[in-house]
């Protein structure tokens, strides 16, 4: 997984199943251990960032049954879920705002699988 991947599932964070982001992780992970080396102000890390502890809770919570289909974003304002959480997506969403590329010129890597209700 390279940052175009991780610059991809942050884009549509909006349509990925919290077992899509789980399915993830380990990718997400490598690429956050490597994106270290960047300034801790460059908006690719904190995207990065971002995605890797979303990821991180979604990996967590994809044993609970009843939140595998469940979109991230409904999952973050469920009220079971911490603060922090919402942090981490407000993170995200402020990063791809200030992001330099455009969606339309990332290619679909990893389409987020039809939910399942």
């Amino acid at each position: 997984m390279n940052m175009n991947c991780i610059h991809t599932l942050a884009h549509k964070i909006d349509h990925i199943s919290v077992s899509h982001l789980a399915f993830h992780h380990r990718n997400i992970a490598q690429e956050f251990i490597s994106s270290q080396r960047l300034d801790a102000d460059d908006n690719q890390r904190l995207l990065c960032e971002a995605v890797y502890h979303l990821s991180c809770l979604a990996y967590q919570a994809r044993t609970h049954a009843h939140l595998a289909n469940v979109l991230v974003t409904e999952w973050a304002l469920m009220p079971c879920q911490s603060r922090q959480m919402l942090c981490w997506l407000n993170q995200l969403r402020s990063a791809i705002r200030h992001y330099p590329h455009s969606v339309n010129n990332t290619p679909n890597f990893y389409p987020a699988p039809p939910i399942a209700r």
